[in-house]
């Protein structure tokens, strides 16, 4: 079984030029120029500065840890295979794989969260005198950001960012691998938080333990937090920045409240505190429209719902009804052939 070799083949190139297509927000740049694994090894790492001795130490004693899922915004989920979920499921299999931390199921369980979230700034459009208008691709991002309970589980404390490029192929297979390669890499500046040797999990010595084979990371699933998976009774709130109107934002959370009740699989509630869990919807037009879940009274993110289909040209009315079937898929519930084909 082939293995990845060396860390460093998660950084890739991030410079480019591309047509512009406005074909969705999720996928603004279809014809970006991307970096294949071959010219990361010419790529040299970037020198990162040692975390401070008191961030390893708190990190290194922390043994239950909570990976949120938060998502990513429309431009990361439109340069990465099957993103969001598949970040978030590669690096479950990794930190599994590797084995120092135990993967807990609830914040309330955890030392540590870990919240992984795919982010890619919003492409910068050259227009020229003559000819198709261009989009300068910006380098798409893994950023993790680990939180602390502390003494306020409900609201905890950055206490430190590691954010790494995320590798993307010309085509499908290869920005799969080129992926699983960035997740190798952040797995590693996770495991340089740690003042520990990794152990030795699965029978991989120390210089595997961090290395999970492809096959292994393209079968990986990681499991949804039980909180959300169970849970009937929700609340729904809306935030989105002051420029979109009051009356813009009115009819989107009308719209998905409706498709919500249609459907009949959860109880709307009047008050986060009446609620298992807690739907943030959000609009905002750098990053797209996506549901955060949370438990009522969190900020925590249990786990975040985007829609790879979400674009300029689409009505409010298909995004609400893709919420719905992302959610059916969630639940391991059927589809009708026409939601299948609108998530494609």
């Amino acid at each position: 079984m082939k293995r990845f070799s060396g860390f460093h083949l998660g950084e890739t190139n991030s410079s480019g030029l591309s047509r512009w297509t406005v074909r969705s927000r999720a996928g603004a740049l279809a014809c970006a120029l991307a970096c294949t694994p071959g010219c990361a090894h010419r790529t040299p790492t970037p020198v990162q500065p040692p975390p401070p001795k008191a961030l390893i130490e708190r990190i290194t004693e922390s043994r239950n840890i909570f990976l949120s899922n938060a998502g990513a915004n429309d431009y990361f989920n439109g340069q990465i295979p099957g993103a969001p979920n598949v970040v978030y499921n590669e690096l479950y299999a990794a930190l599994q794989q590797w084995g120092y931390f135990h993967l807990v199921d609830s914040p309330g369980r955890a030392d540590l969260i870990f919240q992984m979230r795919g982010i890619e700034a919003m492409p910068q459009i050259i227009t020229p005198a003559y000819g198709w208008a261009k989009g300068r691709q910006h380098q798409p991002y893994l950023q993790l950001i680990i939180l602390d309970p502390g003494k306020d589980p409900s609201n905890p404390t950055p206490i430190d960012v590691i954010k790494v490029r995320a590798g993307r192929g010309a085509n499908v297979p290869k920005g799969k691998i080129a992926l699983a390669q960035s997740i190798e890499w952040l797995t590693y500046q996770i495991s340089a938080r740690v003042s520990r040797p990794p152990a030795r999990s699965s029978g991989l010595n120390p210089n595997t333990a961090l290395r999970p084979s492809f096959e292994m990371l393209l079968r990986a699933k990681g499991p949804v937090p039980p909180q959300f998976l169970n849970a009937r009774k929700i609340y729904l709130e809306a935030g989105w920045p002051e420029k979109i109107r009051a009356s813009v934002r009115k009819i989107e959370l009308k719209d998905l409240q409706a498709d919500l009740s249609a459907w009949g699989y959860y109880q709307l509630v009047q008050t986060p505190q009446a609620a298992d869990v807690v739907f943030h919807l959000k609009n905002d037009p750098e990053n797209g429209v996506s549901i955060t879940v949370t438990l009522p009274n969190s900020k925590v993110i249990l786990w975040a719902i985007d829609d790879p289909r979400f674009g300029f040209d689409n009505s409010l009315a298909r995004v609400d009804k893709n919420f719905v079937s992302l959610l059916k898929q969630i639940h391991h519930l059927p589809l009708t052939p026409a939601e299948t084909a609108a998530l494609r």
